[in-house]
């Protein structure tokens, strides 16, 4: 398989570690990006899929970016540990457009809600000890594996709810009023930070 033809997997987790989980990890507010390029990228390519990281680049928008990502990849590593509710988020649009989900958490997280803890996780090792790492990146490359071929292309949420309706990704024209609109969300937005900051 080229690089070319390479599938890709988009990781959703947290980016950064909560104030109140600080001493909890060793790593402390590093924890997340050690777990991301220690763990889940070796993981991914293991398992022989281009990964995409959840840090996005350059000047555009993450929000789009995310949500593109959410929508393309082929698959989706999605890590609830400590339950953070930008993951959550994201985990609902995935699902939303019916598509492949492999789910994670450590071990310091204790379960997550009825709704995701149905589908099938795997725990990791949060302490990233050299002498676990590889066979944690053998074990969660077998999971994501599994996780892809299980799905059959589909989120596994579906068959335990019965859901029907497929969300559609927004066909939007890319006009100059659409363009307007994303703006003035961005000032809204920027002008909501500034206020509650001062």
């Amino acid at each position: 398989m080229t690089d070319d033809e390479k599938k890709t997997c988009f990781i959703i987790m947290p980016i950064t570690t909560p104030d109140s989980m600080v001493e909890i990890y060793r790593d402390g507010k590093e924890h997340f990006k050690h777990v991301l390029e220690c763990l889940f990228v070796p993981s991914v390519k293991k398992a022989e899929y281009e990964p995409i990281r959840p840090i996005a680049e350059g000047s555009d928008l993450i929000h789009a970016e995310i949500v593109k990502n959410l929508e393309t990849a082929d698959l989706v590593l999605c890590d609830m540990s400590c339950l953070n509710p930008n993951v959550f988020f994201e985990f609902g649009i995935r699902t939303s457009l019916n598509k492949p989900v492999c789910v994670v958490k450590d071990v310091l997280t204790k379960k997550v809600p009825f709704d995701a803890g149905v589908i099938n996780h795997q725990e990791y090792d949060s302490n990233l000890n050299p002498w676990v790492l590889d066979s944690e990146i053998s074990r969660l490359a077998q999971h994501l594996a599994k996780s892809a071929k299980r799905s059959d292309g589909q989120n596994t949420l579906w068959k335990y709810f019965g859901v029907k309706s497929q969300s559609q990704p927004y066909e939007g024209t890319g006009d100059v009023g659409e363009k307007v609109d994303m703006l003035a969300l961005r000032v809204d937005s920027l002008t909501r930070k500034l206020d509650a900051a001062y």
